[in-house]
């Protein structure tokens, strides 16, 4: 039999790469394993939408991959719990006769002990995109203390080494560590960013389903005009404090007002954006009195399969890696930064801890926090 590339997918845009590699590569005997992050299951709504099947020999599923190593390694049931998990990859491993193992999240736990643990067994690891955590590391103060020390060292001597044969203490109680010492065969990026001997440029070529070529063109109607805008929301009530969460929605409702009478709004929700707020931005553009529908209203389909197939005059954003393939995965188009307004506005009302936008702004507006 030949050896097989495994590709682990638990986001629609880890799917949406790995067919791309799966194209420019010219890879043959490929098995997909799918999952989901926390209670996303529509994400398997997307899967069937985008999957090519000639692309792949085999399509299997993983509850909760993202998560297979556990939060955490405190009782006989967090140990059982990933050990139980290890088992099953193995024997996924060796049934399909896999050699080469593909991650789409390096920042991701999950992601890092696959490759630390299956790298040390011989398999070829493989990273690629997944948005802008491909391309950031998160911030991160080694810590230098005599207990981390002795903890870490305790943890690989009773857990990790015994029952994986490596070292992951360090790892396990520094989510935020660099990867620079992760072991990777291979990295595919969008962005021609990183340059070390094993990185690889991949180009982006549209790549439809017939389904979903038919679902795009469903969404968006003739009659509905050119003068296409988009609006992407951003989850940002996971991190603001609710007291403050109002000032999000100011910055949506300052943006909806400036859309000209002639163009035609088109709202596409992150996937994690609750009702309560999508609920809000739509009563926004309800009394503005713009013209708008919803993008992927009953299947929530990577934003960038639109740009590819329309034009639209402008995309208003918070944070989207959307903005960064900015002609690398689709046509050239002008993008709107909102996440400087609403930081301002942050900035201004006295909110505290404001990091993420921070390290956000580091990437699209670095001069407004020097």
């Amino acid at each position: 039999m030949n050896k097989r590339n495994l590709f682990f997918v638990f986001t629609p845009f880890q799917l949406f790469v790995a067919q791309q590699i799966i194209r420019q590569e010219k890879l043959e005997n490929n098995v997909l394993i799918q999952s989901v992050i926390d209670k996303n299951v529509h994400f398997l709504d997307v899967y069937d939408m985008m999957f090519i099947p000639k692309l792949w020999d085999k399509r299997l599923e993983f509850k909760d991959f993202a998560k297979w190593n556990g939060d955490r390694v405190r009782t006989f049931v967090d140990v059982k719990y990933t050990y139980c998990n290890y088992r099953k990859i193995k024997r996924i491993l060796k049934e399909n006769n896999i050699s080469n193992i593909y991650l789409g999240e390096i920042l991701n736990q999950a992601c890092r002990f696959t490759s630390v643990v299956f790298h040390h067994q011989g398999f070829k690891i493989v990273f690629f995109e997944e948005g802008t955590s491909h391309y950031v590391d998160r911030p991160y103060t080694p810590n230098k203390t005599l207990k981390h020390k002795i903890k870490v060292w305790l943890l690989d001597v009773i857990y990790f080494l015994p029952f994986y044969g490596v070292r992951f203490a360090e790892w396990n109680s520094s989510p935020n560590r660099s990867y620079d010492t992760l072991p990777i065969d291979k990295r595919f990026s969008i962005i021609p960013y990183h340059h070390k001997p094993f990185d690889v440029r991949l180009y982006i070529e549209p790549m439809f389903t017939d389904k979903l070529k038919n679902y795009v063109l469903s969404s968006i109607k003739q009659e509905e005009g050119e003068h296409r805008v988009m609006l992407m929301t951003d989850p940002l009530r996971e991190l603001m404090p609710k007291d403050y969460l109002s000032l999000y929605f100011d910055t949506i409702k300052e943006c909806v007002d400036s859309i000209a009478p002639e163009q035609f709004l088109y709202i596409k929700f992150h996937p994690r954006e609750i009702q309560s707020s999508r609920e809000r931005i739509m009563e926004i553009a309800e009394k503005s009195g713009v013209k708008y529908k919803v993008l992927s209203e009953e299947v929530n389909i990577c934003v960038e399969y639109y740009l590819q197939m329309f034009h639209f005059e402008k995309i208003y954003f918070f944070n989207a890696a959307t903005y960064f393939y900015n002609d690398y995965a689709f046509p050239q188009i002008e993008f709107v930064k909102l996440m400087p307004i609403v930081y301002k506005k942050c900035k201004e009302a006295g909110v505290k801890k404001l990091t993420y936008m921070e390290n956000m702004l580091k990437m699209i507006e670095p001069e407004m926090i020097k």
